[in-house]
């Protein structure tokens, strides 16, 4: 085998977990997303996980971000969706029910509801040959997307969030990584 990979291969050589661990902080100085996509195909070590997926995914959380994440808190608030029933449903039967996962239930809760609400999603769908999913409003014959994200909640739709959970403690950046992994 040409190269080592992180995660197997440290259990027999301290020096090579060295180096993992100096590249990983020379990548993230350097700021590249290109060297931390490189980097990742081989392993990263625990300690440098989250900031080296951050770096890739490009995903900045910024005040706006925050924001943007309490508007989206809110509008849970104020109103019901369908989609939320299909998420509570879905964290119960895979999060609930996982012995890796039930911890982090709340977690994927301040996830996955507002990321169906969150309008900034869609713009993905101008990339793809995909459309989102559209409603008719039976009063005035017009159509609109639904759920605003344009992604309905499948069965093991939670799984995407879950193992983010265990690098990831603050629900904004979680949320920021979540949406920049999914988009």
């Amino acid at each position: 085998m040409e190269y080592s990979q992180c995660g197997i291969d440290e259990l027999f050589s301290t020096s090579f977990a060295k180096t993992r661990e100096q590249e990983a902080e020379d990548i993230l100085r350097t700021n590249s997303s290109e060297a931390a996509q490189t980097y990742l195909k081989r392993g990263c070590p625990l300690g440098f996980r989250a900031q080296m997926w951050a770096l890739y995914l490009d995903a900045n959380v910024t005040e706006e971000d925050a924001r943007y994440y309490e508007y989206l808190k809110m509008r849970i608030a104020e109103e019901e969706s369908m989609t939320d029933l299909l998420i509570c449903k879905e964290v119960q039967l895979i999060a609930s029910n996982d012995e890796m996962h039930f911890v982090f239930c709340d977690y994927t809760y301040q996830v996955l509801l507002p990321f169906t609400r969150d309008a900034t999603v869609r713009e993905h769908f101008r990339t793809t040959i995909a459309s989102p999913p559209k409603v008719v409003d039976k009063q005035n014959s017009e159509s609109s997307i639904f759920p605003p994200s344009g992604v309905i909640p499948f069965h093991g739709f939670s799984m995407y969030v879950l193992p983010l959970c265990y690098l990831y403690d603050d629900p904004v950046t979680l949320y920021v990584i979540f949406r920049q992994l999914y988009i």
